[in-house]
């Protein structure tokens, strides 16, 4: 093992017959990884996140992942592709939207289906923009010597891929934006019969597969899209990104079709977009993941997203 960690998470057994990437035998310096907690903007609810970087006594660009809908943190293989990016010279840090539906005593599992149910999209806008500003001002766990906030990249996947191109159009504290087999659209993700049942019931239930549950999203979520269409337009903000961006989207995606991606590129001319051919949503990933090497897919995608942020931060 090659990092320091004040949490060990209880990921099961699952073997994956997908093609991996080991890092056994790379050669790597000593990674710091530190948990910490953000509170939301009022208070009310604690954020689990963590940051990894190594110590070299120079600043370093900042990256912020930010994962998607029926996701969080600790999914998968993340992981392992933060130490990627850290082992590049990146500080990298991850955490839980607030009302991602997981709890600090169950951060792995589905336990607050309140709190999922009541998010918006707005609610998540405002968790980016508190990592943000907590690292302005100082309260990440990395020593000041270590890091350069204004050298700042936002990492997002699916839903999260179109969360962080809306807060980089509207904060320009970011200088580079990376989505990951993003959403193009959020107002096109459900059709006029389900919006109009969902408004007259109050409530949709969405089945999460792997769990099992029939996890509630209450009309709030929609009312959100409604009240505020520009703000959360995904077009108009990457039409009006004047930062660098990379799209990064597999060809064999069944949850958000590569369409999505070639969308973003039409809107956006000067976006850089990488097709992985032959890669599904989570680029052959499952989880738990408890292999210590990344699938193929997933080490194309960090490579290209390392190589974009070394260029444009």
């Amino acid at each position: 093992m090659f990092y320091f960690t004040k949490t060990a998470l209880p990921f099961g057994l699952l073997l994956h017959n997908v093609l991996t990437y080991s890092l056994k035998n790379s050669s790597h310096k000593l990674m710091i990884h530190q948990s910490f907690t953000i509170p939301t903007s009022d208070g009310s609810r604690q954020m689990l996140a963590d940051v990894r970087y190594v110590p070299n006594g120079s600043a370093k660009p900042v990256l912020i992942f930010m994962h998607g809908f029926k996701g969080f943190k600790d999914w998968g293989g993340w992981h392992l592709m933060m130490d990627f990016l850290a082992h590049q010279g990146f500080v990298v840090m991850k955490a839980n939207l607030s009302h991602n539906g997981t709890t600090s005593e169950s951060p792995l599992d589905f336990e607050d289906l309140e709190a999922f149910g009541h998010n918006t999209f707005s609610q998540e806008q405002q968790d980016v923009g508190v990592w943000i500003d907590r690292l302005h001002s100082g309260k990440w766990p990395v020593p000041a010597t270590e890091l350069d906030a204004t050298r700042l990249g936002l990492i997002g996947h699916s839903r999260g891929g179109a969360g962080v191109i809306l807060k980089a159009a509207a904060d320009p504290r970011v200088k580079a934006v990376a989505a990951w087999a993003p959403v193009a659209d959020l107002t096109q993700r459900y059709s006029p019969e389900v919006v109009a049942q969902w408004k007259e019931k109050g409530v949709h239930y969405i089945p999460n597969s792997r769990t099992g549950q029939d996890m509630p999203l209450y009309f709030g979520l929609m009312q959100d899209l409604i009240d505020d269409p520009g703000t959360l337009s995904v077009p108009n903000a990457v039409r009006s990104l004047s930062q660098s961006l990379l799209v990064v989207h597999g060809d064999a995606d069944p949850t958000v079709p590569v369409g999505h991606a070639h969308s973003l590129k039409e809107w956006q001319p000067k976006a850089q977009l990488h097709v992985v051919p032959g890669a599904d949503h989570v680029f052959s990933m499952a989880h738990p993941w408890n292999s210590a090497d990344l699938p193929v897919l997933s080490q194309e995608v960090i490579e290209i997203t390392s190589d974009f942020f070394k260029k444009n931060l």
